[in-house]
């Protein structure tokens, strides 16, 4: 009676089937296709139009401008009272950099290597020419999230603050003191610069112009004249 008992059970364990341990690959597979995103399909990600929208232009650099200047504004830049002004109260380095952008927008890092400035210098002056709205900058991000500047000529910001400049010298030279009634001026040179001198500056140029010609005497009624 044992021994059927025994026979019986060695029947009933060899009926089931033996399951078989899984392989070290298959079980990788199997954590791996667990854990992978659902939004995922092959090698890319799925994303709505509005989050790619917004990634390109992150990663897309903005094109640089063209920035020839018109012949209003090369005259403006070329001008003396213009390059004088740059001279005395941004640098001569401010000149140089004005004059490399007239074609179109730079780096910072580009205008030093072309100017032989340092980098520092560079930034210090396109900022103080940015202040008084002479240049602008467009701001692009790389895929790695570095910043690249790229600095032009406002044409318009220029023009405007090139003809205050000509306007404030206008007034200076048009000031007659009142302790003075004798005046001179340049036949040749008054066209152009329209400069009268009180006597005490002409006594100090031994009366004559940088031209080399001699200045010819005014009374202040007729002085006053010269610029009606």
């Amino acid at each position: 009676m044992l021994k059927n008992k025994i026979n019986n059970k060695k029947v009933l364990s060899s009926n089931k089937k033996s399951k078989k341990a899984p392989s070290r690959t298959a079980r990788r597979q199997r954590v791996i296709q667990k854990n992978k995103p659902k939004h995922q399909v092959g090698k890319g990600v799925i994303i709505n139009q509005k989050d790619a929208k917004k990634q390109r232009e992150t990663l897309e650099p903005k094109k640089i401008i063209n920035n020839s200047f018109s012949p209003e504004v090369k005259e403006a830049v070329q001008s003396r009272i213009f390059l004088e002004y740059l001279s005395k109260n941004i640098g001569r380095g401010a000149v140089d950099i004005v004059g490399a952008l007239e074609s179109q927008a730079q780096t910072d890092d580009k205008l030093a290597g072309k100017l032989g400035i340092k980098v520092n210098e560079v930034r210090r002056i396109l900022n103080l020419l940015n202040n008084h709205s002479i240049t602008k900058y467009d701001v692009s991000k790389d895929n790695k999230g570095w910043l690249t500047f790229n600095w032009y000529i406002d044409n318009e910001k220029l023009l405007y603050f090139t003809q205050v400049l000509k306007e404030k010298e206008t007034e200076e030279k048009t000031f007659l003191p009142d302790n003075c009634n004798d005046f001179f001026f340049c036949e040749v040179c008054f066209e152009e610069q329209k400069l009268v001198l009180p006597f005490d500056t002409a006594f100090e140029a031994n009366f004559k112009c940088e031209c080399g010609k001699e200045l010819k005497i005014l009374n202040r009624e007729e002085a006053k004249k010269m610029f009606a």
